[in-house]
């Protein structure tokens, strides 16, 4: 059996066109380049680029250029104008210690180391009535000028009153009578003291008013404390003040430094009756340091906080109220002169 054989592919001839091809172009660039016509391209080329170049630039250079934005003018800020500095309050009107003196008794003997204090005016209370709701309105008071008692009146001094009058006499509780203010008085006592002092001396003796007391204790200053805004230490005599004396009782009058009035103990030791009846607010107080009459009258005011009670009681708006008729441990006398 025969196998029969396979077709043979006819032979391709493209490889001698693309033999040919490459040799035409081969001697047509080699004969070019012989001519010098290839230098002569490349001349042209970069001529032709350089001028190109030029007229793009000069078609730049002709552009109009944009003008610059106006500057913008920056005006200064408007400064604030100062505000006008406060008025300084009135400095405090000191009083000279050399003015004290004591009035002599008919019966022998003097009574209490009396100073003057000059007129003035001042705002009376407190600022907030949810402080306390008795020590407002605020209000203004002028004060006319007046005699008060430098100490607050000690248990000698009253024992005088009583041994004259045959009134009770305090206990003393075995402290010198002759330093320690008395102590267990009722307002009717304080007021009979005063009653005597008059017919003793001469001249007009009374309780403070409550407006009076308080520009007396102020002596000038707007702060809760003639010394400053809070009570401190060492500055008077009361339950948390610190101080070094034994709060079992009241400190020796004089203890601590006096006011700018040169008045001693307005603040702590022992409380001061004043002549006022207690009112619930200042709501039409009077406005010219005179007694407020009417309101009830079967308890008097109290100022000045005591060795027993705490700083806050010292504050000079502070308002206390007891039975006119009944003695505290804790309260003492103040008292007035007319000039």
């Amino acid at each position: 059996m025969q196998i029969p054989e396979e077709p043979s592919e006819p032979r391709s001839f493209k490889w001698l066109i693309w033999l040919i091809v490459l040799g035409v172009l081969g001697g047509g660039g080699f004969f070019a380049w012989k001519k010098g016509f290839i230098d002569n391209a490349v001349q042209k080329g970069g001529e032709l680029v350089e001028s190109t170049t030029q007229s793009i630039e000069a078609e730049l250079e002709a552009e109009p250029q944009p003008e610059p934005e106006p500057a913008v003018e920056v005006k200064p800020e408007p400064q604030p104008e100062p505000e006008p500095e406060p008025e300084p309050e009135p400095e405090p009107a000191f009083v000279d210690r050399a003015d004290a003196f004591r009035d002599r008794l008919k019966s022998g003997g003097h009574g209490p180391t009396m100073i003057k204090l000059p007129g003035g005016n001042y705002r009376m209370g407190g600022a907030s009535s949810i402080v306390a709701p008795d020590e407002v309105p605020r209000h203004q008071v002028n004060v006319r000028a007046f005699m008060v008692s430098v100490y607050e009146v000690t248990f000698a001094e009253y024992y005088q009153f009583a041994k004259a009058t045959g009134r009770k006499r305090p206990k003393n509780n075995g402290w010198d009578v002759k330093t320690h203010p008395v102590v267990d008085v009722s307002w009717d006592d304080a007021l009979a003291y005063t009653r005597w002092l008059s017919k003793q001396t001469g001249k007009r003796y009374r309780l403070l008013s409550e407006s009076e007391w308080e520009y007396a204790a102020r002596a000038g200053t707007t702060t809760s404390y003639w010394w400053g805004i809070k009570p401190g230490v060492g500055n008077a005599h009361c339950f948390d003040c610190k101080s070094d004396y034994s709060t079992s009782k009241p400190a020796k009058i004089g203890t601590y430094k006096p006011n700018q009035f040169g008045i001693y103990d307005t603040a702590g030791n022992v409380f001061e009756w004043v002549h006022d009846c207690y009112h619930r607010n200042y709501k039409d107080a009077p406005d010219d340091g005179s007694v407020w009459e009417g309101g009830d009258c079967d308890v008097r005011v109290v100022r000045g906080g005591a060795y027993r009670s705490p700083a806050n009681s010292m504050r000079v708006e502070n308002r206390e109220k007891f039975k006119s008729g009944k003695g505290q441990y804790n309260v003492g006398i103040r008292v007035a002169r007319d000039l």
